[in-house]
């Protein structure tokens, strides 16, 4: 995991180009997605997830469509994200399910 300064965090947060979209359910934050649009023509969906006890309802697929149908909106480029092994079993199949196709694998040493 990428550990940033506040100061380094705090400009991500504050750049327009940068989006942090909540998910609400019966006005309780359910999950989260980070549009980072900072490069280029392109769009990097760098944050997406769900609250433990919202997972298995559904949600999931209808947020990341709406996070991918925001995304397109501003007319990119390339749309793309990273999935690692630390992330949720159902999220690789729920994003291939959306469209999204395996670009590249590696395999990193992660530090302990």
């Amino acid at each position: 995991m990428k550990r940033l300064s506040d100061a380094a965090l705090a400009a991500i947060i504050h750049d327009q180009k940068d989006e942090v979209h909540i998910l609400m359910a019966d006005g309780v934050p359910a999950g989260y997605v980070e549009l980072d649009r900072r490069t280029g023509s392109e769009i990097e969906i760098t944050q997406f997830g769900l609250m433990p006890e919202f997972i298995g309802q559904g949600l999931g697929k209808y947020f990341l469509q709406w996070a991918i149908d925001k995304a397109w909106s501003y007319q990119p480029t390339r749309l793309w994200l990273h999935t690692d092994t630390m992330d949720h079993p159902a999220a690789l199949p729920n994003y291939q399910k959306a469209g999204f196709v395996i670009y590249k694998e590696e395999v990193k040493e992660q530090d302990p």
